[in-house]
């Protein structure tokens, strides 16, 4: 099976003011990113730290600045590489899934065959290759092409936060209540609780994911297999499974390269049989946001 090589999506898609006004949520994670930023390293490493030990002051800076790196190219390339065209040149015989009636799954609005796990957007208006699900944190759809970037990000972003939440305390401590607390004060308050906030929250949804991964579904054939009694035919094991999503070099595992295994298109059975069947498209591309 070959290789899908990842793409952006195109410049003028995002160079007009409807994604502009549509990627709010863009902007807060990129504002609260660079406000966490200043207050750790203004309030907490350069005045805190850097009184008490300078090496491990720059021990911590150089793992922050690590961990922010990883955090922004994951977020950035989620947002911006393309989930994964349908391309023109699919035909039935390379689909197994097919309508309740026994008919090749087909997509009014793009004109063109779904292939197998493929759904159509009405975000994106558009078919998505191996669609999960269209999230507002992104502005884009999670798919074939971006679904590992969304994982790295989801890891990344709770490594960062358990990192600040853990440097934090010890300055927690020694905040004096009682004189001179003021803004900086606050603001180191804010971030400790911010950041314990938002690491439990994205780390039951990295294991939420992780459990899609481990036994190869995505959300939307989550919510398709809860209305219906189908079996899941792309089960190949735990093993195999998360080397579908983030391929076989372990090193690579964690590093937003594109190392996803297939070409988003066919998938590798547990089965010889098509009874992966579709239940209804319409209730499927309903499925938009995380």
């Amino acid at each position: 099976m070959e290789r899908k090589k990842e793409t952006y999506i195109n410049f003028s898609h995002i160079c007009n003011w409807r994604w502009c006004l549509s990627s709010i949520m863009i902007y807060f994670v990129l504002l609260l990113v660079g406000w966490a930023y200043f207050v750790f390293t203004v309030f907490i490493l350069f005045g805190f730290y850097l009184d008490i030990t300078p090496v491990l002051t720059i021990v911590l800076s150089i793992f922050w600045h690590i961990f922010l790196l990883l955090q922004l190219t994951s977020y950035f390339k989620t947002i911006f590489v393309d989930p994964g065209f349908v391309p023109t040149n699919v035909n039935e015989v390379g689909t197994s899934e097919t309508k309740q009636n026994g008919q090749t799954r087909y997509c009014e609005k793009c004109r063109n065959i779904k292939p197998d796990r493929a759904h159509h957007c009405r975000m994106c208006n558009r078919c998505v290759l191996k669609m999960d699900h269209h999230c507002p944190w992104v502005n884009n759809c999670v798919g074939f092409c971006n679904y590992k970037y969304f994982m790295c990000f989801l890891f990344w972003t709770t490594l960062l936060c358990c990192f600040l939440a853990i440097v934090t305390i010890p300055q927690m401590f020694h905040l004096d209540f009682d004189h001179q607390f003021g803004v900086r004060h606050i603001q180191i308050m804010v971030i400790f609780f911010v950041a314990i906030a938002f690491g439990l929250g994205l780390l039951l949804f990295w294991f939420t994911h992780l459990k899609l991964i481990l036994s190869n579904k995505t959300t939307i054939e989550s919510f398709e297999e809860q209305r219906s009694r189908k079996t899941n035919v792309y089960d190949l094991g735990g093993s195999a499974n998360w080397r579908e999503v983030f391929g076989n070099n372990v090193w690579l595992w964690f590093i937003p390269v594109f190392t996803s295994l297939g070409d988003g298109v066919s998938f590798p059975r547990n089965d010889n049989q098509n009874s992966y069947e579709e239940k209804s498209p319409v209730q499927l591309s309903d499925v938009e946001s995380s």
